[in-house]
């Protein structure tokens, strides 16, 4: 049964209260550090896992009476990701639910993943958006074992709702307070640390590289392109060239003619490092607020 302590919202489990917050700082830290990898397979997530010894997220509840409400928690922080466009973020989104799924301790079922008919619908979206741009093989793999395990429960709310007219009447007001804080981190996450797990700015330095190359092209092309490139056969090798297609190879095999992919490979590193210095200052903040739970 959910319970909620003071202003903090937590999980009654047994005679132990666990944190939603740390529940959702932990699902943040996984995902994100996945976010932020070159390569986004199974293998990659699967590494981050095992390097945080995420498995270890199970023995928070040992108390087989806490353990539906307590994995609807987890599932639910990781699916709460979804609402992020990118690929890599939704990618451990599927991995998520799929490592933390399988790797329930034995002695018990497998708790369900609970998915509205909104959330799957996404899901499945997004699946279809990875398969026209050839991209998310392996969450297909990861999606398709789940699905053949039958992980998934379908249902009205994705929340559990307690059964006890009683205990839903009195939690209601508090319920209503954290889901509103939930919305205040959701909107922060979304302007904020969104922003840290994109390649929007690396992007963005491509798109002007091309077109500074495209704007030299246009000027080979020009009058005064050809006339710039006489002057200078002229003025270096006494050269008299005339012939418009000649003066433009000239300009094309001179330095102002060659790509600019090492000032744009090196523009990419210094950004690539700027931004995994921001996210690790995040994830640092993180780590010392579960610590400090």
């Amino acid at each position: 049964m959910a319970s909620y302590v003071d202003s903090e919202p937590t999980l009654t489990v047994g005679n132990e209260a666990i944190s939603r917050n740390a529940i959702e700082r932990d699902i943040f830290l996984l995902i994100g550090s996945f976010a932020k990898q070159k390569v986004h397979t199974l293998e990659t997530f699967s590494n981050i896992w095992k390097e945080y010894n995420f498995s270890l997220i199970h023995f928070a509840c040992p108390d087989q009476q806490g353990r539906p409400m307590f994995m609807q928690a987890i599932n639910e922080a990781i699916l709460e990701h979804f609402r992020f466009e990118t690929t890599s973020i939704r990618l451990g989104v599927i991995f998520s639910l799929y490592l933390t799924y399988f790797s329930q301790p034995d002695i018990w079922p497998r708790e369900p993943i609970r998915v509205t008919a909104e959330i799957w619908t996404s899901i499945l979206d997004f699946m279809e958006q990875c398969d026209r741009n050839k991209s998310g093989g392996d969450g297909y793999d990861a999606l398709s074992k789940l699905m053949n395990d039958n992980a998934f429960k379908f249902c009205a709310t994705q929340s559990v709702v307690d059964t006890n007219i009683f205990d839903q009447h009195s939690s209601y007001e508090v319920q209503a307070i954290d889901d509103f804080l939930r919305d205040v981190r959701k909107r922060h996450w979304k302007n904020n640390i969104s922003s840290y797990m994109n390649n929007g700015k690396l992007d963005a330095v491509d798109a002007l590289s091309r077109k500074y190359m495209d704007a030299k092209k246009e000027l080979f092309n020009t009058r005064q392109g050809t006339l710039a490139a006489q002057k200078v056969m002229k003025d270096l090798a006494n050269i008299q060239e005339t012939n418009p297609t000649h003066l433009r190879r000239v300009l094309q095999s001179s330095s102002l003619g060659h790509g600019d992919e090492e000032f744009v490979s090196s523009i990419r590193e210094i950004v690539s490092r700027y931004e995994d210095a921001r996210f690790n200052s995040v994830v640092h903040k993180q780590r010392n607020a579960s610590t400090n739970q």
